[in-house]
């Protein structure tokens, strides 16, 4: 099952969800498939070359080095 037919929000972030799509009355879904677009995608495919995926990935704490050695390459 791919991870978008399973994805678990946590109850804050399922709320939060909710009400905003509400606001803008849209479904949760697509309030979050437009949400990761604006928010996610366009910045860390670096569209606008300002390295925030490198920035927010960097804030990780990995567990093994060959993680470090994917993460960097």
């Amino acid at each position: 099952m791919p991870l978008t037919d399973n994805v678990k929000l946590t109850p804050r972030n399922a709320a939060a969800l909710a009400k905003y799509a509400g606001l803008v009355g849209l479904t949760p879904e697509r309030f979050l498939n437009r949400f990761l677009k604006d928010h996610f995608v366009e910045q860390f495919e670096d569209y606008y070359d300002n390295a925030n995926a490198e920035f927010y990935l960097g804030t990780f704490v990995l567990k093994n080095r060959a993680i470090a050695e994917r993460l960097a390459a």
